[in-house]
């Protein structure tokens, strides 16, 4: 039975860190996507608000 125990924390624990890898791995390409869309976002305003100076 700890056996058993053992080998389901293992599977946990590694499916917990697989996680943790694959949410961090979205947040990266999330924050490169919105840091793009920002971009292209700071364009357009640029381009269609008047010039002050």
């Amino acid at each position: 039975m700890i056996f058993f125990q053992s080998k389901l924390y293992a599977f946990f624990t590694g499916y917990q860190k697989s996680v943790i890898d694959y949410f961090l791995w979205f947040f990266v390409v999330y924050l490169f996507v919105l840091a793009g869309y920002l971009e292209k976002v700071r364009l357009v305003v640029a381009v269609f608000e008047p010039r002050t100076e």
